[in-house]
């Protein structure tokens, strides 16, 4: 009985893979957002009448688009 439980509880239990570990910013978010940045960053500089405070706000609303979750809200 005993031995038959401990089967069970094996093969319930997973052991940590560290090829499975899965990264909520990964390399590919990290490159697309760096370039929606870039892109928002020279027409910032090439109409100087948008504020950085809205530059800023329109990264944080992409964000939020992209990610689902505000970027102000803790987790």
């Amino acid at each position: 009985m005993q031995d038959e439980e401990l089967k069970k509880v094996a093969e319930n239990q997973t052991l940590y893979d560290p090829n499975e570990k899965k990264h909520r910013f990964g390399i590919y978010n990290f490159v697309v957002f760096t370039i929606i940045a870039t892109i928002i960053w020279l027409i910032g500089q090439f109409t100087p009448g948008i504020p950085d405070e809205q530059v800023l706000q329109i990264l944080g609303f992409l964000a939020y688009i992209w990610y689902g979750v505000h970027p102000t809200n803790k987790k």
